[in-house]
């Protein structure tokens, strides 16, 4: 799971190692691994601007595109992304080759049945 860090009202920055954080409150110090354990409730974290991301699902027939950005929704912060439809595969060099050769034996034996 994702973990954030509020770094102004509203803006998430995703937040990785383990640096020691100080609390908004300036009065206690823990290093980010602490935070995350899961003895650690939402509560706990926010006190130190720190979140659990709620992942973004993507929906069948798409993907992600460019990078995700973070919002706080509900009391909860949520991966948001925007998404392409997934283009439909292109046939292989073989294939093509293949529906060429098929099509010029059509061809031929068109041809040979007309005489």
């Amino acid at each position: 799971m994702t973990a954030v860090i509020e770094t102004k009202a509203g803006a998430f920055e995703p937040i990785a190692g383990n640096p020691t954080l100080t609390s908004l409150d300036g009065e206690v110090r823990a290093p980010l691994a602490t935070i995350l354990h899961e003895s650690w409730t939402a509560e706990d974290r926010a006190k130190f601007g720190v979140y659990l991301v709620e992942p973004c699902q993507t929906p069948d027939g798409k993907r992600p595109v460019g990078s995700p950005i973070y919002e706080k929704r509900d009391g909860a912060v949520v991966e948001v992304r925007e998404f392409e439809d997934i283009p439909a595969p292109q046939p292989s060099r073989y294939e093509l080759l293949l529906a060429r050769v098929e099509a010029l034996e059509a061809r031929v034996l068109a041809v040979e049945g007309k005489r």
